[in-house]
Formats: structure tokens, sequence, C-alpha cells
């Protein structure tokens, strides 16, 4: 009985699914684009980002305040994922003030190496004065342009290393997180970022394109495409959506996971469309819920699959696999309402239509 209503499932007022995916439609595009909105990783934005598995949730507010009170750090971003699994924080900054003023002089003592070496000792030096501790050697202001800037560009990557010591130190001991907490921190520059940015941009946008092309020229059907177009759009909604809540920047890694997620949406459409304009053995309603029954036992499996992923990359602490799967998983489950609610019913209704034109 329950089979028979189920394979039912696509007969009488099937385009009454079509609501639920149109409101999440606007609801992911809020959650990503208004509040609390996707925010770009360090590896984009360029700046330092330090991860930490705590014992215990700490509130972002108190890490964020902390932070503000005893460093002087641009665009601090803090945010926390708690789970019985356990709790990490991000932590997030462009850069310290202090440093970036010992960045500007460090870059101009470069750059007046060659064409004026004695404003370039002047820069130098200017580094020297403020990193001091950090010096391995004795210099003078007799010394040549180009040891005293090898001398200042050392002390200034050693009070780099430093102040991010210090800033896990103080968190360690302000937090009682433990000597033997895991901590991870990474950096980049922020004009690499920038360049990672324009690349990621322009690689996801030449992909859709072409996604786009090839959808078109299989089906060479205007609707068709345009709703495998929409289902796909609506699984990188609902990935980004989920980044967004679960402050999951983008990066370099999700960029590719989310293309890799709308290849997996356009796979499962690309099925069900075939099958339904394609075939004649059967009524449309029932191909679209043969197509159903495959689909759906491909994406169980898969995230079956991703979920087991999920929970071994977080015990071994991959994170960049657990934000994959993370991302992979929530997109996943948007996929069943968008094909199965949303492209279907548009399928369907496409091909009744173009039935009854074909008998008129």
């Amino acid at each position: 009985m329950g089979a028979f209503f189920l394979s039912k499932f696509y007969s009488g007022n099937y385009k009454r699914y079509l609501v639920l995916p149109i409101a999440l439609f606007f609801v992911f595009a809020a959650l990503a684009f208004i509040s609390p909105g996707i925010t770009k990783g360090v590896d984009l934005l360029g700046g330092s980002l330090l991860i930490i598995d705590a014992p215990k949730p700490i509130a972002e507010k108190d890490v964020s305040d902390f932070l503000n009170k005893e460093f002087d750090l641009t665009d601090l971003s803090v945010s926390s994922i708690s789970s019985p699994l356990g709790n990490k924080i991000r932590i997030q900054f462009v850069q310290s003030s202090s440093l970036a003023l010992l960045k500007q002089d460090l870059d101009a003592a470069s750059d007046f190496l060659k064409t004026n070496p004695a404003e370039s000792k002047k820069h130098s030096l200017a580094v020297l004065e403020k990193t001091k501790a950090f010096v391995s050697e004795s210099f003078s202001e007799s010394d040549d342009a180009e040891r005293l800037y090898s001398l200042a560009f050392d002390s200034y990557l050693k009070a780099r290393q430093a102040f991010g010591e210090s800033i896990k130190q103080k968190l360690i001991e302000r937090f009682e997180l433990g000597e033997d907490v895991a901590l991870q921190s990474e950096d980049i520059n922020p004009v690499l970022g920038e360049l990672f940015w324009q690349g990621a941009l322009w690689i996801g946008i030449l992909g859709i394109v072409f996604i786009l092309i090839v959808i078109f020229i299989f089906f060479r059907e205007l609707i068709p495409s345009l709703a495998i177009v929409a289902a796909a759009l609506l699984d990188a909604l609902a990935a980004l959506a989920a980044m967004a809540v679960f402050h999951i920047p983008l990066s370099l890694a999700t960029i590719p996971t989310i293309l890799l997620l709308i290849g997996y949406s356009i796979d499962t459409d690309i099925l069900l469309t075939t099958r339904v304009l394609k075939r004649r053995d059967s009524t449309p309603s029932d191909r679209a819920w043969e197509s159903l029954i495959t689909g759906m036992t491909m994406t169980t499996t898969a995230i079956v699959a991703l979920v087991v992923m999920l929970v071994l990359s977080y015990f071994t602490q991959l994170d960049v696999m657990f934000t994959i799967a993370f991302i992979l998983v929530f997109g996943l489950l948007a996929d069943i309402i968008a094909t199965w609610l949303m492209n279907a019913p548009m399928i369907l209704w496409y091909a009744e239509k173009k039935h009854k034109g074909v008998q008129q």
C-alpha cells in the first residue's frame, strides 16, 4: 500500500511541490548574502587564521573582547562551532596595526634598496629599532643598505612569529585551555589573498558558463536547461547558507567543493530530464518516479559516505576534509529538494504541455 501511494507521488497536483524549494531559495539567499552572510577566508582575504580545538565551549564575544583589549588587530573575526564531537574556535584577522607599520617600513626599504640606498637604510633602521629583541647581529648606521635590509627582514619575521605565539599563549592562559590544547595557524599575505580571490572567482564563473553550454547543447530545449540550472543554483545557495550560519568562510577549499556540488546536482538532474523527455516506455510521471528511486539511492549512499568522512576527519584533525564533507552533506540534502520537488515538477509540467501541443 505504501509503495503504491509513493508511486503516485507525481500524480495529481504535483506543482504544489514547487512551493517549498521556491521558499527555500529566498531563505538561503538571505542567509548567504544578507545575514549572517558569507565571509572570505584567510586565503582569499589575506591575514592570519588561528583554529583552537577547545576542551569546553567558549563564547565568541569573550574571545573577541579579550583579543581587542590585549592586541591591536584589524578586521578581527571570531566564530565557533560547538557540538557533541567538540568545540572549534576560529580566529581570523587581517593584521596587527603595529606589525603593519613595520611592514610598511620594510617594503619601503626594499623599494629604495637599489635606487636610493640612504633612504633604504633609514627605513631598515626604523624596523631594527622597533624589533631590537629579535635582531640576531649587531648593526650600525654605517653598515651598507643591503645588510641592514637583510637584518630588518629577518627581525620582522621573528617579530611576527613571536606575535602569533603571544596570542596563542594569552588565549591558553585566559580561558584555561591547557598547554596541550590543539592549535593551528595559517598566514597569507593580503596581496596574495587578493590574487587567489580573483583566480578562484574566474574559475568559478568559467566553470558555471561551460556547464550551461554543455547542458543546452545536450537537450537543445530552453525550459529543461533552465530547470537544471535552477536546481543547481538552489544547491549552491544551500551550501553557501550553511557556510554563513556555521561561520565557514569562502576559501580555496570551499569554492571547488561548491563546484563539485553543482556537478553532482546536474548529474541527477540530467538523469531525471533524460528519462522523462527521451524515453517513451511509460507515462512521464512513472518515469519521474523511477528516476527518483535511482537518484535517491545515489544521493543517500553519498550522504552516508560523507557522514563517515565527517566523523573521521574531525577526530583526525583534518579540518579541510571536515569542511568539504560538511558543505557537501548540506548541499546533497538540498539537492533532494531541488531535484525531486523543483526540477521534477518543472520537467513534468513541460513534458505534459509539449505532449498536448503535439496532439493538437
